[in-house]
């Protein structure tokens, strides 16, 4: 029998997620496309997700946000960070508003890494 639904959504989880900014590029991590997916399961919440990079000094830093952000939404019990590096991270993820910033901030990212 499957488990019952649990009362928050994905919808309302990915709401929450635009909150949680990288701090080095001021750009929440749904719009960068650092989200790849979200599943929910009892209350239980498991973001998968990657970095611009994967040496990022400030990971501690977004994880702790992340958690925050989700576990603050009613009916969620746990928060799981799954991390990715694949496929890699790069400005072509990002969501179209913040396609100009391609071409600065993101781009010196990715030559850092």
């Amino acid at each position: 029998m499957a488990p019952p639904p649990s009362p928050v959504s994905v919808v309302k989880i990915r709401a929450a997620l635009r909150t949680v900014a990288d701090p080095e590029l001021g750009i929440d991590i749904v719009s960068l496309g650092l989200v790849y997916g979200i599943t929910v399961l009892r209350g239980s919440v498991t973001v998968r997700m990657t970095l611009t990079t994967p040496a990022c000094p400030l990971a501690p830093v977004i994880a702790e946000n992340v958690r925050r952000a989700v576990v603050s939404l009613k009916g969620v019990t746990a928060v799981v960070i799954d991390y990715t590096f694949d496929p890699p991270w790069n400005p072509s993820m990002m969501q179209v508003p913040h396609q100009p910033m391609k071409r600065t901030k993101a781009r010196r990212m990715t030559r850092t890494s």
